[in-house]
């Protein structure tokens, strides 16, 4: 490439919205050279990867070290474990102290993206000014890769039906790209300056984070390519007996904090909290340790406007008025037919 080609392709990444990639690391010395591999093989120019070695005991770390050395915008942080929250926590705080991103990505470390992940991101939020964007994903393992739900056309729209695609209700049922996982969006990064993940690791955190992030948004792009990788693991997380707690106490912390939120966003809420407490006591045979009778008003509410089944709040209904029937009812049939 001539001298000219590249001062011209260098200017023209200048003027590029800056990107923040924050990469949580963890015990994922095997999958981790893929990560990064896609992500510097972007062909988006204006962007740097905060790593952060969250306590790693494998060659996570030396892994890292490679990288940095032969690819001067990966910047690794080390710190103690914290969990996942706490590593993109910290990112976030190096990210909000140099002062100079517009957006902020969020990519887990064992996962992988498409070369133009970062480029239709930003590319739909330009064109729509909006605060959010989204795109659809694959799942992926050792042999296959796939995707699942339905196709939907590229749009725009308001934070309310933002927090619909989070809890993948009403038109983002069974839809490719619903969910509140924030490694499928962009956030830009003066909507979110302050937001910070809990860190409470009894607790799921991306769906609490949209939320907030919905609060102070007013525009959402979605792009319905499927840009991300999502690697499906043996022993992830969402395979786990612990993720439903996890769940049920993410979408109790969101409806918690949704006092004052838009009533479309509590129906949302409040319907998917009630959904996870079933599934919950039905998947575990267990029972959380909070009273449900406080939140029996807002799913109430959250089925008579459509967002749960009448069938589901009838069962939240009768484990809030009559805990010892109901629980008499699962035990003697529910998990007897399981």
């Amino acid at each position: 490439m001539a001298a000219m080609d590249i001062e011209n392709l260098e200017n023209s990444r200048g003027c590029e919205p800056r990107v923040a990639i924050v990469l949580p690391v963890f015990n994922v010395e095997r999958y981790l050279p893929e990560c990064l591999d896609s992500l510097l093989a972007q062909t988006y120019g204006n962007f740097e990867i905060i790593a952060v070695n969250d306590g790693s005991t494998d060659g996570s770390g030396a892994v890292l070290a490679s990288y940095s050395v032969r690819h001067p915008r990966l910047h690794v942080v080390t710190q103690q474990n914290g969990g996942l929250a706490a590593a993109r926590n910290t990112a976030l705080g190096r990210i909000e102290e140099n002062g100079t991103f517009d957006y902020v990505s969020f990519v887990d470390s064992d996962d992988r993206v498409e070369p133009v992940f970062i480029a239709e991101l930003v590319a739909a939020a330009e064109k729509s000014n909006a605060d959010i964007a989204c795109c659809g994903y694959y799942k992926f393992d050792e042999s296959r890769r796939w995707t699942e739900g339905t196709k939907r056309e590229a749009c725009s729209f308001g934070p309310e039906e933002y927090a619909e695609l989070v809890f993948s209700v009403r038109d983002w049922r069974h839809v490719n790209g619903g969910g509140g996982m924030v490694w499928k969006c962009l956030f830009r990064e003066k909507t979110v300056s302050g937001l910070r993940f809990p860190e409470d690791r009894r607790v799921l955190e991306d769906e609490p984070y949209c939320v907030l992030a919905a609060g102070r948004s007013s525009s959402v792009a979605f792009v319905p390519d499927t840009l991300y990788g999502y690697r499906m693991r043996a022993n992830s997380l969402i395979r786990q007996e612990s993720f439903e707690l996890a769940k049920l106490n993410a979408r109790r912390l969101c409806l918690d904090s949704a006092s004052n939120a838009p009533e479309r966003v509590r129906n949302a809420i409040s319907g998917e909290f009630a959904g996870a407490f079933l599934s919950f006591v039905r998947r575990t045979g267990k029972y959380p340790d909070f009273d449900l009778t406080p939140y029996l008003p807002a799913v109430s509410q959250a089925a008579k406007a459509g967002y749960l089944p009448q069938s589901r709040f009838l069962k939240f209904r009768l484990f809030c008025s009559l805990p010892a029937l109901a629980r008499l009812y699962h035990q003697l049939f529910v998990r007897r037919v399981k």
